[in-house]
């Protein structure tokens, strides 16, 4: 989770440097990045459940 959270943030550097010289609070930066992996782990989960669901059933 870590790996995939960190090149995320890595991608985008940029975009995240962007915004803090735009004046966005350092609070704010931080904030789109934990939506970032919470979204990241929500959609794996329903992604790993619904294989396991998958596998089991047959």
């Amino acid at each position: 989770m870590f790996d995939t959270v960190w090149m995320g943030v890595q991608e985008r550097a940029r975009e995240l440097g962007l915004l803090t010289a735009v004046g966005t609070d350092a609070r704010q930066v931080v904030g789109s990045v934990f939506t970032g992996a919470t979204g990241v782990a929500v959609l794996g989960d329903l992604l790993g459940l619904s294989v396991a669901d998958a596998l089991r059933a047959q």
